[in-house]
């Protein structure tokens, strides 16, 4: 029986390790930290006499614009088993080019972002260790993106196909334009919608987890200065360092950069940044100690034909859903708080994240396939379970057999076992206090027979306390099984 162990956001090999550990870090490395917008505006600008000014609109307007963006990364990714740790060295290289169609929210309110993204472009290579290189691209069949604001987190979606984890972390970037804009727009409310050499403004804390990638910045420090203005072009110097957490990991980030304000095209039309991190290993992320070299630019289009932009509406969690694609023939739907921990041959594991939080774990294993008029072993299996639960002190609740829509029968064995003091709260807490308090581990045992015969094992855990689904959520993830 798998363990079942939580935790929440710290802030205080062999070749297959290589691997697993790497497709753990491309969040970062393909090509580094979140891509989340911002709720600001794009700035209007008319160039006058003297510094630069904005004249400010009170409604939501559209852009179009045709960017190239790309990012250089560098550094060593560090994994730690038990009391050992190995360091790999770290090379990544991504690029993007796509035409986007944006509407952002009036000058006077928070504002809430959609756009559409056309990608030509969508595409990062890392090598780990010596000559493990991995790959990722976004398909033909998912270049068009919609993307959505949600609070300070970012939807994206395909209209047309689900994504899978890969390619919505492969779309995921530091220093997107979008959140950039949130910098000018600070700047000219702090100067009264004029910039004038030397002017010098704080970045906005709500900003710099959407600039770093930080789920949420616990310290943080930053400003911006007016370097020069020239031709109505005014070039902004920016710096920022914040601590805080990602994907349940403490990390450092400290960023410096340039970019340029274009007055009478009102926009920011090219960027360059350094940004540097360090990241502790956490219940999905290894450690991290890179520094990636960020460059984009912008050209605004006119006349061109442009991707539509989408629904006003943020669309339904239904439609929220990711593919996962096992190394097998096995799919499945899931949650977009699920993220993979580990890959192998024939045993993938995942785990949940909830508020920065593992909240869950789900181990799925190829099993060897059933015979011609051969029935699945159901006595065996529930045999097998009651045995292992019974020897960690737990208790077998209840057993069924259901048919899935495409013909699957599945039987679900549920069980729970109590966890207390120190394990309990290592588990929930991923600290060594010595606290004493109770919980209950929840499992959902999956015998899952295709109706070919091929035989999986899916095994849901979660803490009681921490688990915010239902298990008619595990149902329907169950519904959605196929073989590809």
């Amino acid at each position: 029986m798998p363990e079942f162990r939580s935790g929440r956001r710290n802030n205080s090999g062999p070749r297959q390790q290589v691997q697993r550990n790497a497709r753990r870090s491309l969040r970062w490395i393909c090509p580094c930290i979140a891509f989340l917008l911002l709720g600001n505006q794009l700035l209007t600008a008319t160039v006058v006499a003297g510094p630069v000014g904005s004249g400010r609109s009170n409604v939501p307007t559209t852009a179009v614009t045709r960017l190239r963006y790309q990012l250089e990364l560098q550094g060593t990714l560090i994994v730690s088993e038990g009391s050992s740790t190995a360091r790999y060295p770290l090379q990544g290289s991504s690029e993007f080019q796509f035409l986007q169609h944006a509407e952002l929210g009036a000058s006077d309110a928070s504002g809430q972002i959609r756009a559409a993204r056309q990608f030509s472009v969508a595409h990062a290579e890392t090598v780990v260790g010596r000559d493990h290189r991995i790959q990722t691209q976004l398909p033909g069949q998912s270049t068009l993106i919609h993307v959505y604001q949600d609070r300070q987190q970012m939807i994206q979606l395909s209209p047309s196909v689900r994504l899978t984890r890969p390619q919505v972390d492969l779309l995921q970037f530091p220093c997107d334009p979008l959140p950039v804009t949130g910098l000018m727009d600070a700047g000219l409310l702090d100067g009264q919608g004029n910039l004038q050499v030397g002017q010098r403004w704080d970045v906005p804390g709500t900003l710099l987890p959407l600039l770093s990638g930080l789920d949420f910045c616990s310290d943080h420090a930053g400003d911006c200065v007016v370097r020069k203005i020239a031709g109505g072009v005014a070039e902004i110097a920016f710096q920022f360092e914040c601590d805080g957490g990602i994907m349940g990991s403490a990390s450092e980030i400290e960023v410096q950069g340039t970019l340029q304000y274009v007055a009478d095209s009102r926009f920011v039309s090219s960027l360059q940044a350094e940004l540097r991190e360090k990241r502790s290993s956490g219940v999905i992320s290894p450690g991290l100690d890179v520094t990636a070299t960020i460059r984009w630019s912008a050209e605004k289009q006119s006349g061109e034909t442009r991707p539509a932009l989408p629904a006003a509406e943020l669309p339904a969690a239904s439609q929220q859903l990711l593919t996962l694609q096992t190394p097998w023939d096995l799919a499945m739907v899931i949650s977009r708080e699920w993220h993979v921990y580990r890959e192998e041959s024939d045993l993938m594991i995942l785990r949940r994240l909830q508020s920065g939080a593992l909240a869950g774990q789900l181990n799925l294993k190829r099993l060897p396939p059933l015979g011609v008029g051969e029935e699945p072993d159901e006595q065996k299996f529930l045999g097998d379970v009651t045995e292992q639960v019974a020897s960690r002190g737990g208790a077998v609740m209840g057993s069924r057999v259901l048919r899935t829509a495409a013909g699957w029968r599945v039987h679900r064995v549920e069980a729970g076992m109590s966890v207390k003091s120190t394990q309990a709260e290592e588990s929930a807490a991923g600290s060594g206090s010595q606290a004493a308090i109770s919980d209950r581990v929840q499992f959902s045992y999956c015998l899952c027979t295709a109706p070919g015969g091929e035989q999986y094992s899916l095994v849901f855990s979660s803490l009681s306390s921490r688990e915010e689904s239902s298990g008619s959520e595990i149902e329907a993830v169950l519904q959605t099984l196929v073989l590809r």
